[in-house]
């Protein structure tokens, strides 16, 4: 709702790029002027941090392979496009993490991919593409490695709970030992929401 209303009211078509992202993580853990000089460089209509694998299905849904949505960047070339107002005019508000995750986040990347728009993201463009193949969400089973290898600049919050405790607890111990993010955030986070 918030977008559409925010792009009806400005003169979002002559914008250079828009940048979407939500509050499904912690950051930046490494500065973003690294993503974003990496991703200038390519040439695509939009792109995201990372791009969740095909992957079985959700609730009968087949999940094929998108951008994942906590982070997108659309560039100018998309944004003046009407396909980007239509999106959002013919997206349905979605009540539940599943309903996001099938009417928006897929079908964003379904929908302009078909549209002929191009793709990326910031793990495929730095040659890790490998770190996006496994079952399940790469942001949340590889998150250490993420961080290690190519200085990934965030951390899932989901990630830090008990289903993913053996990556969560190296997550804390590497950021805790470069000092790249006030652990304490991290901390009061997880204890208001999960202690009880």
């Amino acid at each position: 709702d918030t977008i559409l209303q925010y792009l009806k009211d400005e003169e979002w078509n002559k914008w250079d790029e828009l940048v979407m992202f939500n509050d499904t993580f912690f950051g930046p853990i490494h500065p973003f002027e690294k993503v974003f000089s990496v991703m200038e460089k390519q040439e695509v209509d939009f792109w995201g941090l990372c791009r969740h694998p095909q992957w079985g299905d959700i609730y009968g849904y087949e999940v094929v392979t998108h951008i994942q949505s906590y982070f997108l960047v659309v560039n100018k070339g998309m944004l003046s496009g009407l396909q980007f107002l239509n999106f959002w005019e013919s997206l349905d508000y979605s009540e539940t993490l599943i309903e996001t995750i099938i009417n928006f986040e897929i079908q964003f990347t379904t929908y302009f991919a078909q549209e002929g728009y191009t793709y990326t993201s910031y793990v495929d463009a730095v040659g890790a593409s490998d770190l996006i193949e496994c079952k399940g969400n790469p942001a949340l089973k590889n998150a250490f490695k993420l961080l290690e290898e190519i200085e990934y600049p965030v951390v899932k919050k989901k990630c830090l709970q008990w289903l993913y405790f053996s990556e969560a607890k190296k997550v804390f111990d590497y950021v805790k030992e470069h000092s790249l993010y006030e652990i304490d955030i991290i901390y009061k986070n997880l204890k208001r929401k999960y202690v009880y």
